[in-house]
């Protein structure tokens, strides 16, 4: 049954820290607290209050208060509780006492008085197991398939049937087995051939390409690379080239080599602006790397080329 306290106090029985602890009954659980000022004004909040103990309160004001402060306590006295909470209760660190006696029973029952070394005893008798030192080797083994059961684990014979011809499965088919710990490069070659993160990385989340200078015709006075990116295997390239304008004309002339080579050979078209007037350049680059351009106009001039191609 739920009981209830009145507790006051004033300024000067506050400590420097503004705080002061009060004894509200002995023995108690369940602790509801209220605080109302002078002013008969609630000032409850959740960090006003410290249970202690089971006797004792800490208030914490936070400032000085004036007049009388009245705190509201409402709590279960444990001994009115049936039964009692032996694990909330205790206070011992370790069983070192084997003297110590436990009542065994019901409500409106007479209990059983024991000590707790019979207890233990008992206890051991029927579950030999629970001593700790043979594990599940003091089941009977016509016994040991439920007790396993009933506790839902298998036993080492069981797991290695369960679980071995999976691996084998699995480790012939990954040629040798790529685990989550696989630390060795990797290269899928077949069509279900697993892919690791870095050659997924590599392949389609982009890489930065390069063009040299290897072959370049002596007409191709500059090139300028402004943008050599593949993204899920599409490069693309902006380029830009200026001539020296005493090249032939239709001819190819090579400005460098990629090293995104493209599946097939590519073809495409670029262009420039010569006193107001739109000119344009042919470009291919061949499956080998190789870049080559095709002026429109054979004239000092600088063109600009954006090449799109699949990478191989």
């Amino acid at each position: 049954m739920a009981k209830f306290t009145t507790l006051t106090f004033t300024n000067d029985d506050l400590d420097s820290n503004f705080e002061v602890e009060l004894i509200h009954g002995k023995n108690t659980e369940n602790v509801i607290l209220s605080w109302v000022d002078e002013n008969n004004i609630d000032r409850t909040t959740t960090d006003v209050f410290t249970v202690l103990d089971a006797n004792t309160i800490k208030v914490s004001c936070g400032s000085s208060v004036t007049g009388t402060q009245t705190v509201v306590v409402c709590y279960d006295d444990i001994l009115s509780i049936t039964g009692r909470k032996l694990f909330e209760l205790a206070n011992l660190s370790s069983l070192d006492d084997q003297n110590y006696r436990l009542a065994l029973g019901k409500k409106n029952a007479p209990a059983v008085n024991v000590s707790l070394q019979n207890f233990l005893t008992w206890l051991t008798s029927v579950l030999p197991f629970m001593k700790g030192e043979n594990g599940l080797s003091d089941i009977p083994t016509n016994k040991k398939g439920a007790a396993r059961s009933n506790l839902s684990v298998y036993s080492k014979t069981e797991v290695d049937a369960r679980v071995t011809p999976k691996l084998d499965a699995y480790s012939s088919g990954m040629g040798g087995g790529l685990g989550h710990l696989n630390s060795t490069p990797y290269t899928p070659v077949s069509d279900y051939n697993p892919a690791t993160k870095k050659y997924v990385d590599d392949k389609f989340l982009g890489s930065e390409g390069t063009l040299s200078d290897e072959g370049r015709n002596t007409f191709v006075d500059s090139v300028g690379v402004l943008l050599f990116s593949v993204r899920s295997r599409i490069a693309l390239l902006n380029i830009q080239i200026t001539t020296l304008g005493k090249y032939t004309p239709e001819a190819w002339i090579q400005v460098g080599k990629v090293n995104k080579l493209p599946v097939v050979q590519q073809y495409g078209g670029g262009f420039s602006i010569q006193s107001r007037t739109y000119e344009s350049i042919l470009w291919t680059i061949k499956t080998d790397g190789t870049l080559l351009v095709k002026p429109g106009l054979n004239t000092t001039i600088t063109w600009y080329l954006n090449i799109s191609y699949f990478v191989a």
